[in-house]
């Protein structure tokens, strides 16, 4: 014995469903899955433009407060901001990177840059510079602060994307079940 719904009626048979009944299983298949693959690829570009805005808004937040507290040294210098959020919108669009060294580098590289212009020239060259550089994890010139948001900032992105790809999959998952065909319980 086979059961065949619809969204109209359920009908049981021993031959499977009739002409008619395949017509309405086929008919709602294509209306849900129209319905479904409209609404996710909507809600697919809104999701996107949220976790992008989000991260814009970070870099707009953190580059007016830096302005407001540095000045011309901080915008003299902004490059090492605008290539951790150049990785960063990398890694959410899907590039293979380990958050932790990107946060790493960035603050070696936010080190090495305050360093030079507090000090003088010949102190911002060679041995000065190799022993600032394998010295930093222990004179902790930050504090805990490279730690803590390098933690949260991997968190956050590996959720972000884990979120997106996770719902994509699952569009993805449902638009194939429109090559089944209609629903049958044996």
């Amino acid at each position: 014995m086979v059961v065949w719904f619809t969204s109209k009626a359920l009908f049981q048979s021993s031959k499977g469903p009739s002409p008619s009944v395949r017509q309405h299983c086929t008919t709602d298949i294509d209306v849900i899955y129209t319905l479904f693959t409209e609404r996710a690829s909507e809600e697919a570009r809104d999701r996107e433009k949220f976790f992008k805005e989000l991260i814009n808004k970070a870099e707009q937040g953190l580059d007016e407060m830096f302005l407001e507290t540095y000045g011309v040294l901080y915008r003299q210098n902004d490059k090492i901001f605008e290539d951790l959020f150049k990785e960063l919108r990398l890694y959410y669009n899907g590039k293979d990177t380990d958050l932790i060294l990107v946060m790493r580098r960035f603050f070696h590289q936010l080190l090495v840059k305050m360093f030079q212009l507090i000090n003088s020239l010949e102190m911002t060259e060679g041995p000065y510079m190799d022993c600032l550089s394998r010295t930093m994890e222990e004179l902790k010139p930050f504090g805990d602060v490279p730690n803590k948001l390098s933690t949260h900032v991997n968190r956050a992105f590996i959720a972000a994307r884990t979120f997106v790809q996770g719902l994509d999959v699952g569009r993805d998952v449902i638009a194939n079940i429109k090559e089944v065909g209609a629903f049958c319980l044996l």
